[in-house]
């Protein structure tokens, strides 16, 4: 799972979604090593400095050395990407095509991708995407 945006909101949901990795049998470090999360300085890794404890706590050891959101969904090929940025737009075409991209590779090519994608700034203005773009896209 891709979190763009690492305030509140996503720090929270990053920490619920490992709290439910962990109670389906994962260990504290499994859970925490299938989070990203992305802020305007690129991927939160553990190389960088000045790490609030929150997103230290899911400080990725490896990143692909990217720091836009479409280069780091390539690279990374989240099945799920979750925005709370307020960054209207974010969420572009081709940002939603390299994950229904990443989809298909997940489910080695017997469904259709359908990844996860949450866009859940507001108002609409400071959205993601609309729900209709990422339905046609």
């Amino acid at each position: 799972v891709l979190f763009f945006g690492a305030g509140q909101s996503n720090l929270g949901g990053a920490q619920l979604f490992c709290e439910a990795l962990k109670a389906q049998g994962l260990s504290q470090e499994e859970a925490e090593g299938r989070i990203w999360l992305m802020d305007s300085k690129g991927l939160i890794t553990s190389d960088r400095e000045k790490l609030s404890a929150e997103k230290e706590q899911f400080a990725q050891l490896v990143a692909p050395g990217e720091r836009n959101l479409l280069a780091v969904v390539r690279a990374l090929q989240p099945t799920a990407l979750i925005g709370a940025s307020a960054q209207g737009g974010a969420f572009t075409q081709d940002v939603i095509q390299a994950m229904v991209a990443a989809s298909d590779a997940f489910t080695a090519g017997n469904v259709q991708g359908r990844p996860i994608v949450f866009a859940l700034s507001n108002p609409t203005s400071k959205s993601e995407c609309t729900f209709q773009q990422a339905h046609e896209w």
